[in-house]
């Protein structure tokens, strides 16, 4: 849309990771290009990822994502032309360089985005999107009388289908079926949030052996043992 602002396209791209931030304002890197007039967005956003894997993911998820009611938006990588150039300079060209350097302020500026963006990816060391968001709790996926008809490999052979299926998705970390839990608590961990955000979005409302899975993030604080009767709690971490 033409009145698309930088605060509307945000939190939007960052599901599919940590965006690069502007040291002069220290804000995210998302250009707005303007209409010929100066007015009004013409169309065309760039979106600048701290990880180049996170392009892929955005590819992948955000592409024909709904922004508006009837207003989707087409998502893909950035294809910029090389070109080519003289790597012999002058000793003029030297100094005209030298001379445009910046100074002491802005050098701290640009170390201080640096570093705030490899702070945002450094989460376990995984890609992430800031917020920790990669553990989805699937409810309803087992009945306690179910596990208990199938004997000691039910739970394994439990996580091996249900791994198998999220796959399909995105990258699964760890897959932990909560034992004896009486809601039938599933935790799956992605490598990336975007990859749980879209497991959440699949999941939530299917039917699994004949009833209707829930699906949402696990908070990281919740003692899903007192929900029902747990062995263990997942890791954040």
């Amino acid at each position: 849309p033409s009145d698309v602002p930088l605060e509307e396209l945000e939190p939007v791209f960052k599901r599919a990771g940590v965006l690069k931030l502007d040291p002069e304002t220290g804000e995210s890197k998302i250009r707005i290009y303007p209409n010929d007039n100066g007015i009004g967005c013409k169309g065309d956003a760039l979106v600048s990822y701290a990880n180049a894997a996170s392009v892929e993911l955005a590819v992948k998820f955000l592409h024909e994502h709904e922004l508006r009611q009837n207003c989707r938006i087409c998502v893909q990588q950035a294809d910029f032309e090389e070109h080519d150039h003289n790597p012999k300079l002058s000793k003029e060209d030297l100094q005209a360089m030298a001379a445009s350097r910046k100074g002491d302020k802005e050098k701290k500026k640009y170390i201080a985005a640096k570093n705030a963006q490899k702070e945002a990816v450094s989460w376990s060391g995984e890609m992430d999107d800031g917020s920790g968001r990669r553990i989805v709790l699937l409810k309803h996926m087992y009945s306690m009388d179910e596990a208990a008809a199938e004997g000691p490999g039910f739970y394994k052979e439990l996580a091996e289908e249900i791994k198998e299926e999220c796959e399909k998705i995105g990258q699964v970390a760890k897959v932990t079926p909560m034992e004896r839990h009486k809601l039938g608590i599933v935790c799956v961990k992605f490598k990336a949030s975007a990859e749980a955000e879209e497991c959440i979005r699949v999941m939530d409302g299917r039917f699994f052996g004949g009833r209707t899975v829930e699906a949402s993030f696990y908070d990281g604080r919740t003692d899903l043992r007192a929900l029902g009767g747990a062995a263990a709690a997942p890791a954040a971490a």
